[in-house]
């Protein structure tokens, strides 16, 4: 691995002497990278750099981390958009709770207690009901962890994540709880002791029109509803674009097959790992379900292995700054193109019988890029060495699914003698879980030290590639459905007090003979305003959403038409049915029952 140029990923771990900080550690690498760079100045481009990167600070791969941490705060601005819903929601609950008390208030106003101490007696009910639930919110976020850690993952590398709940999750959660208990509970509660003494004392229904505080409830929903337009079209665009990425040709990996990762023994000669790993290839190959097997040391969409070569082509410049082309690259036994299902369509794959001829594969995309499309019998360099094409392979993703083609050549495996290879054995339709999971007592047989960090199926080796978009479809989906529910609950809500608070001239219009429909519409109408309110302010914010998202997206515009129609439309029947439920209720109601109320 040490003398193979161009493998740019290779992260070894260092432990530091006592005393030693991370400038002294950068200065050194500055060091070795200019020496390297004076060795090997054809293999140094001009941005190559060596970074030190504190342990600390790494997740879990420092090239994984750099997928992970923009979707940790993807995840945590979702969350944070569900609990703003919640928290508006108890908002309204405890606006409308005061304004039921809003008597008992005034008389103990009367009666000389001060508006502080009974603030402070609400915000302080506010504060239990968010304690309760912030400790409801951390029970069930334990169990969901636990769902997800024993979900069978298609990962690129065992990880071991410890999520059990230390004092940091208990601390956060319960500064949250308080914080989101007084910002949201504390102007329900000087709201609600804001009372004109007088007049809530002589009539109880005084203060019942559009005051603050129904002014307050309404901005409330319009707020939730906004909320949760954003998040369903968040939501829609990622399955959207999930789809999109399910129907990708990768151009490889069609015919079911096992994936075996391996590291052969360093310490043996080159002679000696390419006889052992003849050896194993041949273990393999003679199991009854195997129908072919070939090697690579760069599988295609590996996202933990980039292997990149430089190549010189006669009559094509080099990029601006650099002497030479720098391109994917790829080693291959005579059997990956079977194997992979990978297609030759011009000329011929790798053969045995090549031994030591500097001859290569090369895809389509390259042959298109540096010999307009003619590459069979041309001739490149690669790193240094003159090489003849003898074939040209179908354009297979290389490190993304949605990709623009790359370039690749694929050299021969065997002039290298590498440690890590990666095996593929193509099997019979149905046989590809056991035959990886037996493939390791087959290579334990020939011999015990060569270390096997991955046995899966071709098909888990593709879904690693989906997996983020379909862990953040789902994320999203669940709080964007969570959202919904939660804004209906709160359109609920409003229209039942509204409708409780117009009861005596409901009670009115039914006895001077208005028709039930035309009272549910009154009151169905007022709801519906609010939707319409948040739902045009919420798809404003959506547009600016989906630009910010694009770079995540594949294969859908971030002003979707389709999430763009369908959000509204689900939106406005789940608000139709909130509203339309405590309307066509109070439409029943015995008119002279109703005027009694009051």
């Amino acid at each position: 691995i040490f003398d193979e140029r161009g493998n740019h990923s290779f992260f070894p771990t260092a432990r530091l002497r006592d005393g030693v900080e991370l400038p002294a550690v950068e200065a050194a690498l500055g060091r070795i990278r200019d020496d390297l760079a004076a060795r090997h100045p054809e293999d140094w481009r001009s941005t190559a750099d060596l970074v030190a990167v504190p342990t600390d600070d790494v997740i879990m791969n420092p090239m994984v981390d750099r997928v992970l941490l923009p979707a940790f705060v993807l995840v945590m601005g979702v969350v944070g958009l569900v609990l703003l819903i919640a928290c508006a929601n108890l908002a309204s609950f405890l606006l409308t709770r005061a304004a039921d008390r809003r008597k008992e208030i005034a008389v103990r106003l009367a009666l000389g207690a001060r508006r502080r101490t009974l603030v402070g007696q609400l915000l302080t009910e506010t504060l239990l009901i968010a304690m309760v639930g912030g400790t409801a919110g951390v029970a069930l976020a334990g169990w969901s962890v636990g769902l997800l850690l024993r979900a069978d993952l298609p990962l690129p590398l065992p990880i071991t994540v410890d999520a059990s709940v230390d004092g940091r999750v208990l601390g956060f959660s319960f500064v949250v709880s308080v914080l989101a208990g007084i910002l949201f509970g504390l102007l329900p509660a000087l709201q609600g002791t804001r009372s004109e003494l007088a007049s809530t004392l002589r009539d109880e229904t005084a203060g019942s029109g559009r005051g603050g505080a129904t002014r307050l409830r309404d901005l409330m929903v319009v707020v939730q509803v906004a909320v949760s337009v954003v998040l369903l079209v968040g939501s829609g665009l990622f399955l959207r674009s999930l789809d999109a990425s399910r129907r990708i040709d990768p151009g490889f990996g069609s015919a079911p097959a096992a994936v075996v990762e391996m590291m052969l023994p360093s310490a043996l000669s080159d002679p000696e790992r390419l006889a052992l790993f003849d050896r194993v290839t041949d273990r393999i190959a003679a199991m009854p379900s195997v129908r072919s097997v070939g090697a690579t040391t760069n599988i295609h969409l590996d996202p933990l292995n980039t292997s990149q070569a430089r190549i010189r082509v006669d009559g094509v410049e080099p990029p601006a700054g650099e002497d030479f082309h720098t391109i994917d690259a790829a080693r291959v036994d005579p059997g990956f193109f079977d194997a992979a299902a990978l297609r030759i369509v011009a000329g011929r794959a790798l053969e045995a019988a090549d031994g030591d001829d500097p001859v290569v594969v090369v895809n389509e995309a390259l042959a298109r890029r540096f010999f307009d499309g003619n590459a069979l019998g041309r001739s490149l360099d690669v790193n240094g060495l003159e090489v003849r094409i003898v074939g040209v392979a179908a354009t297979a993703r290389i490190r993304q699914l949605g990709e623009e083609p790359r370039p690749l050549v694929y050299r021969n495996l065997r002039a290298a003698a590498p440690t890590y290879v990666t095996v593929l054995a193509r099997v019979e339709a149905g046989a590809a879980g056991a035959t990886a999971r037996s493939v390791l007592d087959e290579i334990r047989a020939v011999d015990a030290d060569v270390l096997v960090y991955r046995s899966e199926t071709m098909e888990r080796h593709l879904a690693v590639m989906l997996l983020p978009r379909e862990l953040g479809a789902l994320v999203i989906s669940g709080f964007a459905v969570l959202a919904l529910l939660l804004a209906g609950i709160g359109l609920y809500g409003v229209v039942s007090y509204a409708v409780a608070r117009r009861a005596r001239e409901v009670g009115i219009r039914l006895s001077l003979g208005a028709g039930s429909g035309r009272v549910v519409r009154m009151l169905t109408l007022g709801g519906m305003k609010l939707v319409a309110v948040g739902g045009v302010a919420g798809l404003g914010l959506s547009a600016l959403l989906g630009q910010l998202l694009g770079r995540l997206l594949y294969g859908v515009d971030a002003l979707d038409p389709v999430t763009f129609t369908v959000v509204p439309l689900t939106l406005g029947l789940v608000a139709l049915a909130a509203a339309w439920v405590p309307a066509r209720r109070a439409s029943r109601v015995d008119p002279v029952v109703a005027l009694r109320a009051e």
